[in-house]
């Protein structure tokens, strides 16, 4: 069977304050135009004598931190229960509040990326013309988990 290719219309990011799972009660990013996820491993150097003249490792501990970036809409009443932000954003940064991030395809039997994590940079930029854009920086608050879609 050939792989498939998942294309960025595909990749969505999900995100809920008010205890969902991660498989239900979830919330679009609304107008989301950008989103990375990204794993760093920490290298932990090892190296002794009997190492000879090379260096040696081991892994120590991981983090993970997602970005994403977006048109900056004001939604409308209707439009504030299916979609997170930029309010929601800077009100998650402001008051401390942890969110459960999934990122991801939906479709069944794609993997998707969760975990808790916390807003560590917000901002909005407005050029002379144009929409205006919000960015998001998100630190991972212990483990990132992968799943499947079923």
């Amino acid at each position: 069977m050939a792989g498939r290719i998942v294309s960025a219309s595909e990749v969505y990011i999900l995100t809920s304050v008010t205890g969902a799972t991660v498989t239900s009660g979830l919330t679009n990013v609304g107008c989301a135009s950008s989103v990375s996820l990204s794993v760093q491993g920490e290298a932990i150097d090892v190296t002794c004598r009997a190492s000879g003249s090379w260096k040696e490792a081991v892994s120590g501990n991981k983090s993970w931190t997602a970005e994403l970036s977006g048109i900056y809409k004001v939604y409308t009443s209707g439009e504030t229960a299916t979609n997170i932000s930029a309010v929601n954003w800077f009100n998650m940064l402001t008051s401390g509040t942890s969110a459960l991030i999934r990122v991801g395809s939906l479709t069944s039997g794609d993997p998707y990326w969760y975990g808790y994590g916390i807003i560590g940079d917000w901002g909005i930029d407005a050029g002379d013309s144009g929409s205006a854009n919000y960015k998001v920086s998100i630190t991972g608050n212990g483990q990132l988990y992968l799943a499947y879609n079923p």
